[in-house]
């Protein structure tokens, strides 16, 4: 007999969604590509992850001005980027990390880079090439928020 889980509660006392905002990034293409995430990963509060699909994100860490310690304090007429959320998918319900790779510092990045340094200078070669490179680009907001369970 499985277990039915009641979602709207589960949200209610999880918030986690609401500690963070993430936008899809182009994947890395260049040396100075490389350079900016190292910026990015060098300020508080930000970090980088490449998704399951090989698509890249820019995270910020901080919390939105409507969660209250009683939950959304304008839930009835939140986002509309709020309301796409599907915790069916969420990483809090799942189990299942939302990222395949996180960097959370300079030295995180750096050592991916060192692990896979060959894969990463195909796709910089195959972009000075003008070919595609081999991770998705340009992608949008709510294709994130799918990939995220939203």
């Amino acid at each position: 007999m499985s277990t039915r889980i009641d979602w709207s509660r589960t949200c209610i006392s999880c918030q986690y969604c609401c500690t963070y905002v993430s936008l899809a990034i182009d994947a890395p293409k260049t040396e100075a590509d490389l350079d900016h995430i190292r910026w990015y990963l060098a300020h508080r509060n930000i970090q980088i992850y490449i998704g399951h699909e090989d698509d890249w994100y820019f995270l910020v860490n901080n919390v939105c001005e409507n969660l209250t310690a009683d939950g959304c304090a304008i839930y009835e007429d939140r986002f509309e980027i709020c309301r796409d959320y599907s915790a069916a998918t969420c990483e809090m319900t799942t189990g299942e990390p939302a990222e395949k790779v996180l960097f959370r510092t300079v030295d995180d990045f750096d050592r991916w880079l060192e692990r896979n340094r060959e894969r990463v200078n195909a796709r910089l070669a195959a972009a000075r090439a003008g070919a595609s490179p081999p991770a998705p680009t340009d992608r949008t907001i709510r294709g994130h928020l799918k990939s995220r369970g939203r």
